[in-house]
């Protein structure tokens, strides 16, 4: 009876709630070191800073909190600034009914999954902005991505009205939601399948985005496709554009350019083209694209490849037009300077993966490690956000793919404290995120999370799961309860493996390749 009655006020309360498809902390935002949260700081909002007086404070005045989660190179997040954030009306009403909480999904990534996957749940896809109600205790109630401001608004009054008349009604279905919708966790399916064939597991592998060092990687398998020229371009772009004259790799350009506009600094119109290149080549140009074929209502359009695998045309021409439009000034796009372990780490892996190839990175990757070892450990410990630890949320990411560089670095330039660096993080990531044979993404959550991972999905990037246990399993000297675990955790398989391989190609990959 009492679980027919939770699903009743799950039914009730989100339908009602659901939309089409302390001090206050604007001296923060000006100042704060992240170009996401500056830019709100002239937001008419009463924007806060996550942490755990925002929750106190939602307790002792019985409101709402509103988290509003983005980055700087999130298109909409800038279109939802402009058309809600920025204006007094919509302002007044979040100020007056709701606690605000603006966030940069890059330093708190924990808090951003884990509301990511409650609008997913709720509404069978998420994305950003993403803009999420909690109760003061912390439970999802409501939530979704874009809205403009006229829905937005009728979303507020509305939320505002429910929460005003039962409150009690709305936690109770909250926290019943999460309880339901996580408790599905808890029912692991494993299965005993050690050294089960995985054949389309790795296919999966090969589907996954590359970056640099995997595009070096796959120059090996497949040579002469193109792979090598993309990786050689890619690293080209990252040292001219997002290397920081301090060291290390920033995290991101803007989405949109210094006049405003959505990715300026790529965009080209055929009039540009014909006045850079000249009739004939502009006439090649426009058959490789088949420039015919677009929409002419849509005005400026994105460049395909002129080079590697998914170039069309002659190769020499191609290269030779690619120089003359680079020599083109574009506008600026706006840099978000946040330098991160992780990202640097891949950076990392980049670099010593390209100096086999081409002593030029050796000197790069030397540089690289250098910065950051010196940046990112402190006492002993990773930070996640350089120069500004105390503002980011370490998590298992960071420790994983730091661990992994370091080694790769160690091993492949002979540098045994990168080594003995390496073993440090590998074994600090198993006491601090393994707990109870299931993987925490961080250490500490201030919302009720999820129970915990067995296996540890690929993403945009690899899991950094994978990574720590081809960590574990390359270094000389560990503990040998460490390494027994990783062997262990190798061999896990679960039924979701099997039902959505392509979210598991990195391990299947490294199972392949490793004979525990």
């Amino acid at each position: 009876m009492i679980k027919h009655r939770i699903r009743q006020y799950l039914t009730g309360v989100l339908i009602l709630l659901s939309v089409p498809v302390f001090s206050q902390t604007s001296d923060d935002l000006a100042h704060h070191p992240s170009p996401y949260l500056a830019m709100h700081a002239q937001d008419p909002v009463d924007w806060y800073l996550w942490g755990e007086p925002v929750l106190q404070q939602a307790r002792m005045q019985d409101k709402l909190i509103f988290i509003s989660v983005g980055y700087f190179s999130c298109h909409w997040c800038h279109v939802m600034q402009r058309e809600s954030y920025s204006d007094v009306e919509v302002a007044a009403i979040l100020n007056r009914h709701f606690l605000s909480v603006k966030v940069d999904r890059e330093l708190r990534p924990e808090l951003d999954h884990r509301l990511i996957e409650f609008v997913r749940k709720l509404r069978g896809s998420s994305g950003w902005p993403l803009n999420v109600f909690l109760t003061p205790d912390g439970y999802p109630v409501t939530g979704f991505t874009y809205l403009p401001k006229a829905e937005f608004t009728d979303v507020l009054l509305q939320l505002q009205q429910q929460w005003a008349s039962r409150p009690d009604e709305i936690k109770l279905a909250a926290k019943a939601f999460f309880e339901e919708s996580t408790g599905n966790k808890l029912d692991i399916e494993l299965l005993g399948l050690t050294n089960a064939p995985t054949e389309s597991l790795v296919n999966a592998f090969i589907s996954q985005s590359m970056g640099a060092a995997d595009t070096l990687q796959a120059e090996r398998i497949w040579p002469d496709q193109g792979y090598r020229e993309i990786a050689q371009l890619t690293l080209q772009f990252i040292e001219s554009r997002m290397q920081h004259p301090s060291g290390g790799y920033v995290s991101s350009l803007s989405a949109i350019d210094i006049n405003d506009l959505e990715g300026g600094g790529y965009l080209w119109s055929e009039e540009q083209l014909a006045r850079q290149l000249g009739d004939q080549a502009f006439e090649y140009l426009h058959r490789i694209w088949q420039l015919e074929r677009r929409d002419q209502t849509m005005g400026d359009f994105l460049a395909k490849p002129l080079v590697g695998f998914d170039a069309q045309g002659d190769p020499k021409r191609n290269s030779n037009i690619r120089r003359r439009l680079q020599s083109v000034e574009k506008p600026s796009m706006p840099i978000d300077d946040k330098r991160l372990a992780s990202w640097n780490a891949l950076m990392l892996q980049a670099l010593v993966e390209a100096a086999e190839i081409d002593d030029l990175y050796r000197e790069k990757a030397i540089r690289q490690y250098r910065y950051m070892s010196d940046a990112f450990i402190v006492d002993g410990q990773l930070v996640r956000f350089a120069g500004n630890g105390g503002l980011a949320e370490i998590t298992f990411e960071d420790y994983a793919f730091v661990g992994s560089a370091f080694l790769q670095y160690g091993k492949r330039l002979q540098d045994k404290k990168a080594i003995e660096w390496s073993r440090e993080f590998a074994s600090q990531a198993y006491r601090y995120y393994l707990v109870d044979s299931v993987w925490q993404m961080n250490r500490r959550a201030l919302i009720p999370s999820e129970p915990g991972l067995w296996v540890v999905q690929d993403k945009a990037i690899t899991s950094p799961m994978t990574q720590w246990i081809e960590t574990v399993l390359g270094l000389p000297k560990i503990d040998p309860m460490i390494r027994r675990e990783a062997k262990e955790i190798l061999q896990r398989v679960t039924r979701e493996m099997l039902d959505t391989p392509s979210y598991y190609g990195s391990l299947s990959a490294l199972r392949n390749r490793i004979d525990p």
